[in-house]
């Protein structure tokens, strides 16, 4: 019966939504990105729907993804060749870009790179190189604003926040170029999310749920960080 129980729940709750976001509804789940990202930036000031598409001058954005949408929210950079002869796909992937070039965080919670990497071993993109792209987007425009050099300006921050208990994520790894030049300024953070028994025992669920509902990471979230943006 334990048997059972735990295989059902892994195979109902866990990863049911990882094999679906590297099948056939992919397209599917990666619209719903795209959408929700042009809805949530395209507001006024007082947060109302507005009637163009930013983002803004000086307008900056961070996104805070759990579990599967740590995958989906740059695997959305790829279009595949049938979806990139559209207009309106076109104007998407511009739109898309410009908002990662305002993007100077990043937090994951419970990422599931690794694991759907898995499934993109012949793909011709994988995260990172999206990482990569979000980076170069990033730096250029800082440089282009600030009149200096893509490499002299601070590279774009990622934070996951990792619990060792929870069975579906990973660290992220350093993200360099060719020449071994840091593409990204990459933070591995372990934290608790649940009740530990004996000090060595925890739920692994409630290890993958709780991120959102840590005090701890919402602190954290909060404060200043040690990145510092170019000045503009």
């Amino acid at each position: 019966m334990l048997n059972r129980e735990l295989k059902n729940n892994l195979l109902d709750w866990r990863f049911s939504d990882a094999l679906l976001a590297v099948g056939g509804i992919q397209p599917l789940m990666l619209e719903g990105i795209r959408q929700l990202i042009l809805k949530s930036v395209n507001v006024t000031g007082d947060g109302s729907p507005g009637g163009s598409v930013g983002p803004n001058p000086n307008q900056e954005f961070v996104f805070v993804t759990h579990s599967l949408g740590s995958y989906l929210i740059f695997a959305a950079l790829d279009l595949k060749s049938s979806e990139s002869d559209t207009a309106e796909m076109q104007e998407w992937q511009k739109q898309f870009r410009s908002i990662l070039a305002h993007t100077p965080m990043v937090y994951f919670f419970a990422n599931q790179l690794r694991l759907l990497e898995l499934a993109n071993l012949d793909a011709s993109s994988n995260m990172l190189d999206r990482l990569k792209t979000w980076s170069d987007l990033r730096r250029n425009y800082l440089a282009a604003q600030s009149g200096s050099n893509a490499a002299g300006v601070a590279p774009p921050q990622l934070l996951a926040w990792n619990d060792p208990s929870d069975l579906l994520t990973w660290n992220i790894p350093e993200v360099t170029s060719s020449s071994g030049d840091r593409m990204l300024i990459v933070e591995n953070r372990p934290v608790r999310n649940a009740i530990n028994w004996l000090w060595l025992f925890e739920a692994p669920a409630s290890a993958h749920d709780n991120y959102a509902s840590n005090k701890r990471i919402i602190r954290a979230m909060l404060k200043p960080t040690k990145y510092k943006p170019t000045k503009q």
